[in-house]
């Protein structure tokens, strides 16, 4: 008889290892609702770590996922078990970080030895590498060894060992090809663009804390008013200096802060996150612009902090009170609710620029706000806040005693956003800076600067 299943016997060294009653409310109650259609891995993973499994952080465990003993499964990190994989591990079954496995894979620790007429049972545990996938419908034989970032391909079934990297396809599963990461998107590029008018003493600062930048792709646009052949000595000697910078005299028809800010927009690069500043802004840390261009992937709008500062006796930046937009469940109804991106904190991606390629003409001290306003017009725009400080900015500004004009444009962009509802974030913008106003004289941190210094404001 070559296969004499009425005697057949478990071995006498193999173990469920789990008590019976463990055994039985597992297979009762955990597979069961650990089967089941209903959605959600938080609950999963404690059903599982419940029952003695290891389950790392970030994982993703989808319906109808099946596990024969929780007790001897070890999940790392950021692992995904898609639906209707089944690990069938009488055997450990070992995955290590940002492992893949796809709808249906099955991984199989037990065997039958079909040369005994008693069919005894073999077992061989189960380990995947790091980044390893385990296509659709994969099956993994016992004592499989998946390498680090090995693809066991669509309906592929391996067994032994799979070398790292290696793409397996077919049955038996046999190397065909070796996995190997695309290039890398090129580095994002931040242009900064500052209007000046006679202010090139005040660009030390900001020259000396750009250059101490870690992140190499940026560039500064200068766009000179109608400034006197000091400044534009200045200038040019620092372009000279250091092809980074570059300076273009502002056009006359479009005069205002605004206007030069509409010439930075008109130059900038396709691919270019731009940033703009006044003289006396300057970078708050050595790794804000670093921290800044890692950040912008998958976004459109990139919302970051500042802080603004007076100066001491001696010239040295007094720290003040902090800016940051506030933000309320989405994007659009931060801003009904009257808060505001920091512009000089603030990264505007390409596909800002694609929606809304420049400020609006008309605007000559809120222009700012009514880009962030209109731009909140469009479904799928992608905003980012980012926690970390990334300027500083030296209180000053001549515009913010133009209170009466200010408030006309701010209610203008309201309206042009809102319609008839401007009046709610308008009042809540102002109250909110009254209150910030109330808390910094009471700290006594310097009064919040309202926009920069504004040529032929």
């Amino acid at each position: 008889m070559m296969q004499d299943l009425a005697n057949y016997r478990l071995p006498n060294d193999w173990s469920p290892g789990a008590p019976r009653w463990k055994q039985t409310l597992w297979l009762l109650v955990g597979q069961v609702l650990l089967a089941s259609e209903l959605p959600g891995t938080p609950w999963r993973r404690w059903l599982l770590i419940s029952f003695g499994a290891q389950i790392g952080n970030g994982c993703r465990l989808k319906p109808r996922l099946r596990v024969k003993f929780p007790w001897r499964l070890v999940v790392g990190d950021h692992c995904w078990l898609g639906e209707n994989v089944w690990i069938d591990n009488l055997a450990p079954v070992t995955l290590a970080d940002r492992v893949c496995l796809s709808q249906g894979a099955f991984l199989c620790t037990g065997n039958h030895d079909y040369r005994s007429p008693g069919f005894d049972l073999t077992l061989g545990p189960i380990q995947i590498g790091a980044e390893a996938w385990i296509c659709a419908k994969a099956s993994l034989a016992p004592g499989t060894e998946v390498g680090e970032a090995a693809v066991i391909g669509l309906g592929a079934v391996a067994s032994g060992r799979v070398a790292p990297g290696q793409i397996m396809a077919g049955n038996p599963a046999v190397p065909v090809g070796q996995r190997q990461a695309r290039e890398s998107a090129p580095a994002p590029s931040i242009l900064i663009v500052v209007p000046t008018l006679d202010s090139h003493s005040l660009l030390p600062r900001l020259v000396a804390s750009l250059r101490a930048q870690t992140f190499p792709h940026w560039r500064v646009l200068f766009i000179d008013g109608p400034s006197s052949a000091e400044h534009r000595a200045c200038l040019q000697q620092l372009c000279a200096s250091d092809q980074r910078f570059s300076w273009q005299e502002q056009d006359p028809a479009t005069p205002g802060i605004f206007g030069a800010m509409n010439q930075g927009f008109a130059q900038a690069n396709p691919s270019d996150w731009l940033l703009f500043w006044g003289s006396d802004d300057w970078a708050a840390s050595p790794t804000a612009l670093e921290q800044a261009a890692a950040a912008s992937t998958a976004c459109d709008l990139l919302v970051g902090q500042g802080r603004y500062a007076s100066l001491d006796a001696n010239g040295e930046p007094v720290p003040g009170r902090r800016t940051a937009f506030r933000w309320r469940h989405s994007y659009r109804l931060s801003l009904f609710l009257g808060s505001t991106p920091p512009h000089q904190a603030t990264l505007i991606g390409p596909g800002s620029r694609q929606r809304l390629a420049c400020y609006t003409p008309g605007f000559r001290l809120s222009a700012d706000l009514d880009y962030f306003l209109e731009l909140s017009r469009f479904p799928g725009l992608r905003v980012k806040l980012l926690p970390v400080e990334l300027v500083q900015m030296a209180v000053a500004g001549i515009s913010g005693v133009q209170h009466r004009r200010r408030l006309q444009e701010v209610r203008r962009a309201y309206r042009r956003a809102f319609g008839l509802l401007w009046w709610c974030p308008f009042l809540l913008r102002y109250l909110q800076r009254a209150g910030s106003a109330v808390r910094s004289r009471l700290r006594g941190l310097p009064a919040r600067k309202e926009a920069e210094p504004c040529p032929d404001c």
